[in-house]
Formats: C-alpha cells, sequence, structure tokens
C-alpha cells in the first residue's frame, strides 16, 4: 500500500470516528453537561417569581383602595349628617320650631352689650346658641336697641320676637317716685302707675296676673279657677322709684320681689306655727287691712275672723263687708259678668274665706294675723264718724253696738 494510500485511509477512520462520537454525542449528553443542566434546573426554581408578587402587590393595593374609597364615604356621609343637623338645630333655634313652651323672666341690665344679653339668653336656657343669635341679630339690621329691664319671653319663641320683645320699651333715664298705701287692689296700683306715666294700668294687671316669676311664694298658691286677680295681695305696699315708661313685667316684679324679701320668710315660721297656710294668712290680712287701721284693733278683728272660722256650722259665712265691695268692683272688671266668681268673693255669698285675698295688706295686718290673739269675740262693728270699735260675744250684744255705733239695726 502505497503512503497516500495510508493516510488517506486514516482520514476516513477518523472521519469516521469523529462522525460517530458526533452521533454518541447527539443520543447520549456528556455526565458534565448533565449535572450542568441539573444545577441551573436548581438555580432557576430558587429565582423568586416576580410576576406572582406583582400579582399579590396589586391585589393589596386594590383592596387598600376599596378600604380607603369605603372610610371616605362614610366620613362624607358622617359630614353630611352633621351638616343638616347643624342645619336643622339652627333652623328650629331660630324659628322657635318643635322647641318646648316655658316661659322666663329675663332681667337686661342697663347698657348691655349683644354678646352679653345673647350669652344671657343662651344661659337662662331661652335660645341654645348664643353665637347664632349674635349672628341672626347682626344681620338683621334692626333700627331699635335692646331695652334694659324685664322681660317674659319664651324658649318657643322665634329670634325675631325675641329681639322685638327686647325692643318694645324705649325706657328712660327720668325717674318718678311712686307711693302705694296698704289696702290698696291691683286695679287701683294699675291706676296710679298710668297717671304716673309708669306702665298701662291694663299692661301691669296683664303682666302681674299671667307671668310666672319664680319666686319661692308662688309654690304655695292655691290653684283655684275662682280666683279672678292671680297675684291680688302679693304686690306689697310701698314707696317705689320706677322709670318713665317702663316694662310693666318690670314693675310687677320690683313689688312681687318686695314681699319676697319682706314677707316670704316671715311666713315660712309662721305657717308652721300658726297651723294656717300661708294663702289663709294672706286672705285674713287682706280683710284686716280694710277693716282696721290701728295694730290692736287689726289683731282684735283677725280674732273675730280666726274665731268664725272655728266655728264652721254656727258661722258659715264671714260677712265681712270689706269682701263684698271688692265683689263689687269685680263686677266692674268683667269683660262678661261671672256671677260664681262674684259670689265666691262675697262672704255675705260665699262659706268660708273667699277665693283670694281682696287687697295688697302691709306688714301689720299680715302680723295682726299672725299673733293669734285669743278673744271671745265673734262680731264687731264701727263708729263711721269716731272709728271706735264695738266686739261683742253674742248676737244681742252686737245688736246694741249697731245702735251705740249710730248704724242702723239690721245692717249686721
Amino acid at each position: 500500500m502505497s503512503e497516500d494510500n495510508s493516510i488517506e485511509e486514516n482520514s476516513l477512520i477518523g472521519n469516521d470516528q469523529e462522525a460517530v462520537n458526533d452521533t454518541k454525542s447527539e443520543q447520549e449528553p456528556p455526565i458534565e453537561k448533565a449535572m450542568f443542566q441539573v444545577k441551573m434546573n436548581k438555580h432557576i426554581k430558587n429565582i423568586p417569581d416576580y410576576t406572582v408578587v406583582t400579582s399579590i402587590h396589586s391585589k393589596k393595593r386594590r383592596k387598600l383602595t376599596i378600604f380607603l374609597k369605603i372610610v371616605a364615604g362614610f366620613i362624607i356621609v358622617g359630614l353630611s349628617i352633621l351638616l343638616a343637623w347643624g342645619i336643622i338645630f339652627a333652623a328650629q333655634d331660630v324659628l322657635g320650631i318643635n322647641k318646648q313652651d316655658k316661659a322666663y323672666i329675663i332681667d337686661i341690665q342697663k347698657n348691655a352689650s349683644v354678646s352679653e344679653i345673647a350669652q344671657l339668653l343662651q344661659d337662662q336656657g331661652v335660645i341654645q346658641s348664643a353665637v347664632l343669635f349674635k349672628a341672626f341679630y347682626n344681620n338683621l339690621e334692626s333700627e331699635g336697641s335692646f331695652q334694659y329691664g324685664t322681660y317674659p319671653l319664651n324658649s318657643n319663641m322665634p329670634y325675631n320676637t325675641i329681639i322685638a320683645e327686647l325692643q318694645q320699651y324705649a325706657t328712660s333715664q327720668e325717674e318718678v317716685k311712686v307711693v302705694f298705701p296698704e289696702g290698696l287692689t291691683l286695679y287701683d296700683m294699675g291706676e296710679l302707675l298710668e297717671s304716673n306715666n309708669v306702665c298701662g294700668a291694663d299692661e301691669f294687671i296683664e303682666a302681674i296676673n299671667t307671668k310666672n316669676y319664680g319666686f319661692d311664694f308662688e309654690d304655695n298658691l292655691w290653684a283655684n279657677d275662682l280666683r279672678f286677680h292671680q297675684l291680688e295681695g302679693y304686690a306689697f305696699p310701698d314707696t317705689y322709684n320706677f322709670f318713665i315708661n317702663e316694662n310693666p313685667v318690670s314693675v310687677a316684679k320690683k313689688m312681687l320681689k318686695n314681699y319676697q324679701n319682706r314677707v316670704s320668710k316671715i311666713m315660712e315660721n309662721a305657717v308652721s306655727a300658726t297651723g294656717l297656710s300661708q294663702e289663709n294668712i294672706m286672705i285674713i290680712a287682706s280683710i284686716v287691712q280694710r277693716e282696721a287701721s290701728t295694730i290692736t284693733d287689726m289683731k282684735k278683728v283677725a280674732s273675730v275672723y280666726l274665731n268664725r272660722l272655728s266655728a264652721p256650722n254656727e258661722f258659715s259665712r264671714l260677712q265681712a263687708d270689706p269682701t263684698r265691695d271688692y265683689a263689687n268692683q269685680l263686677k266692674l272688671q268683667m269683660d262678661i259678668i261671672n256671677q260664681e266668681i262674684i259670689d265666691a268673693y262675697n262672704t255675705y255669698e260665699g262659706l268660708g274665706l273667699p277665693p283670694g285675698p281682696i287687697c295688697n295688706p302691709g306688714l301689720d295686718a299680715i302680723q295682726a294675723v299672725l299673733a293669734l290673739e285669743e278673744t271671745p269675740y265673734y262680731y264687731f262693728c264701727t263708729d263711721a264718724k269716731t272709728g271706735e270699735f264695738y266686739y261683742a260675744e253674742t248676737l244681742e250684744q252686737h245688736n246694741a253696738n249697731v245702735y251705740k255705733a249710730g248704724l242702723r239695726q239690721g245692717t249686721y
């Protein structure tokens, strides 16, 4: 064999061997390659799947967004409810809607500012918001101004009515002194106030009859439909300084407050000591006031009426002349005659005491009743000329005294 042929043969053998190796390589990878592939697979499994994590975070963000939207919705609804409640509250307070019907007596001090008045109204319970009232007043552009004095208000009044009430009486700086003698009726007092330009007589009567002033003694008054003037007897007779054109409620309150200060404390001990009610004491004192002028006679006259009241079977009627006079005066004050009330006050017709005092007595008459002086008398009469009193235990003695006093027989 030639050399060329030998080389050529070796080349063929080598080529064939490579082909065989290539075929084996395709069919069966080397161990190293297999091991490398295993390692790569393990490494790939340890690499986080960021697509999955991203998806989880996206869901969390969506949930958070939904939660925030829900919270925002609740906040908006809550604010809307609060705003609506605030509007309703303001409207009710301004317009006086759905508020309780409660009367108040408010004292406005001289030179009080709008802020002070608004705060006073809130503190007393007339309004709910001083800030709202002040804002309402400032935007009202009212031409008037608040007047000092005492005013009757109600918690169900709208703001504009309250403002109108507080501007009603243009109280002047000029004062007037008014003297009320003991024994005047409320009607007499009203006439005296009007003649002194303090306030109208009818306005005074209305103010003192229809308002609750909150004094302690008012709680002790009887509820009696037959009482004509509710606070007759409790406007204490005294000397007062009033302003010209003063609020009649302020006028009435001054007089009632004087009674509270000077009489009511005396009554606290007297009621338990005498066994008489405050009402009975004042009714008897009012009759005594119109019957006698001296303390001595006041005590004896009081004893006569107390003795009669202690023997109702024998003396069912007091037969006190001043009560008959008062009943006749009431008839003139009535728009429609109520005979039942008139008869109840007239102790020649009605039984026992009248339904209320017949005048406004002073301290002497009240203390005369509280003295509870013991006498045997059931009758008395007075000499019209000399003013002398005659007292009797029996009707026969009384009839004799009637002649002595120069009175006609049968008058008593």
